[in-house]
């Protein structure tokens, strides 16, 4: 009975110190006093858009290079404004450009000067469409 006892004691030291680091391990992903503030990327870029330059050149100066790496790559800043607002406003963007290239408004202008472009062409180049300019011959005019 000694030895069955004796057994029983040295799989409960191992178990008994197994059990406690098991829990340990499993619970160290949800630390419940772990950082959930903003991030330093979060905290720059809140100031530089309230206009905080010098909190935010402190921030800088104090943040360390893998931080400024994770600034570089966009990590560890959240976006203002939701995926589906950012959405809508790309299909509002594209229907406003579709409809007016429908209208014929493209918003470009072009002017093509026959027979070349030169100053004496000038005059009838920077007349309104509508309104007949008169142009001189090149000889024409007082010497």
């Amino acid at each position: 009975m000694y030895a069955r006892r004796n057994r029983s004691s040295v799989w409960g030291a191992v178990f008994g110190a197994i059990a406690p680091l098991a829990c340990a391990i499993a619970l160290a992903g949800c630390w419940p006093f772990g950082n959930h503030g903003p991030t330093v990327q979060q905290q720059y870029l809140d100031a530089l858009n309230h206009g905080h330059s010098a909190e935010a050149s402190q921030i800088w100066l104090n943040m360390s290079s893998e931080d400024r790496e994770k600034w570089a790559r966009s990590e560890g800043v959240s976006p203002q404004v939701s995926p589906a607002e950012v959405k809508k406003q790309v299909m509002q963007h594209y229907q406003d450009e579709v409809g007016s290239e429908q209208e014929g408004d493209t918003g470009v202008t072009q002017i093509a000067p026959a027979g070349g472009a030169g100053l004496q062409n000038l005059p009838s180049l920077t007349a309104p469409p509508n309104s007949a300019s008169p142009v001189s011959s090149p000889g024409a005019g007082s010497n």
